[in-house]
């Protein structure tokens, strides 16, 4: 269902709307709401442009969508497919009732939540009894779907609520600043072999300190950190006309075969493709690769999602058609099919902790 025809039924008091998408790969442009949505990816693969970062999903996750927040997003595979559930203010008012320190635009919220797999699979039951509801009770005076919807938006929040709103004291101002070393030192040595003990010592944390305080701030686990970016910075060696070999070889792969598989798992195709693609690019433009083919959405070091995203496509790649991170004016990555940036707020000056009483 359009945007249009669910905002028609928001304003004629619908407290909710959910629908399946899927058959469908490319661009949605950057719209917004008058409602609150959240998307549940059931297979595929898709991306995220929101509040100035780039979410890529994989399947199973979870990822709340604020009102009147502008968004688009990039669907990958044809065979894609995703619940997209629509709620009102309302429904976001009975969920606050059960859940009293969650804000209202989910900025307490991880940006995208990895459910236990017993719960997704609750979930995504309960979500398709909520579709036949809708589908079969419309005029209905008992509207059963409400009380669906609550129970659904419940159970999406109700584990990372207990986890990280209730049971997680806030991040002491000496961890926040121990992940920005660490995410420094990285840079420093993706070619070298980076080990947790290195990483302790920078940081001055105990392993498990670390662990816990660089998933809070960058939303991932160390080691997908560093071969995400390493992944990332073969790419701009491809792109420099290095081979596949050697540039796995440069960003600290000790075998083909782990950087292979780590390259489809973060780029949804092979090395051969991307380096297919940049040939035929180079061999289009002379000497020099396009603008659009140098470019990121943000910046690793600075934390800047660039602004004024213009998404568009190449050879069924996704591209950013901008050429530098607007913040420090430096160029991080090459964005075929998205780079990750970290938390625009990571590198910003650390939080005052809250005072007591």
């Amino acid at each position: 269902m359009n945007n249009l025809n669910r905002q028609l039924l928001f304003a004629s008091k619908q407290n909710y709307h959910i629908y399946i998408g899927e058959r469908y790969t490319g661009k949605v442009d950057a719209h917004y709401h008058s409602f609150y949505h959240c998307t549940l990816l059931l297979k595929g693969d898709l991306a995220y442009f929101q509040q100035d970062q780039m979410l890529r999903m994989q399947p199973g996750d979870l990822l709340f969508t604020p009102i009147y927040c502008n968004h688009s997003l990039y669907i990958f595979p044809p065979e894609t497919s995703y619940f997209c559930l629509s709620f009102s203010q309302e429904m976001m008012d009975a969920l606050v009732s059960c859940f009293p320190k969650l804000k209202k635009d989910f900025s307490n919220l991880p940006p995208i939540i990895h459910m236990p797999r017993h719960e997704r699979e609750r979930l995504v039951h309960l979500l398709y009894c909520l579709m036949d509801e809708q589908n079969t009770s419309a005029d209905s005076p008992f509207q059963i779907g409400n009380m669906l919807v609550i129970s659904a938006l419940q159970l999406m929040v109700r584990d990372v609520y207990t986890t990280q709103l209730l049971d997680r004291k806030q991040p002491s101002e000496s961890n926040y600043s121990a992940v920005i070393s660490c995410i420094r030192y990285i840079e420093q040595h993706l070619s070298d072999s980076i080990g947790t003990e290195d990483l302790v010592k920078v940081a001055a944390l105990s392993q498990s300190s670390l662990y816990n305080a660089f998933k809070l701030h960058t939303g991932m686990p160390i080691r997908q950190y560093i071969t995400e970016r390493r992944i990332q910075q073969s790419l701009r060696l491809l792109r420099d006309g290095r081979s596949i070999t050697d540039a796995a070889a440069a960003v600290g792969f000790q075998d083909f075969s782990t950087y292979y598989r780590n390259f489809v798992k973060c780029m949804g195709v092979s090395p051969s493709e991307v380096a297919k693609r940049l040939n035929r690019a180079h061999s289009k433009s002379g000497s020099e690769v396009p603008g659009h083919l140098n470019a990121c959405i943000g910046c690793i070091l600075c934390s800047a999602a660039c602004k004024q995203q213009a998404i568009s496509r190449v050879n069924t790649y996704p591209v950013v058609d901008l050429n530098k991170c607007t913040r420090c004016g430096e160029c991080i990555g090459i964005c075929i099919c998205g780079c990750t940036p970290v938390d625009p707020a990571l590198l910003s000056p650390a939080p005052k902790p809250p005072a007591e009483g």
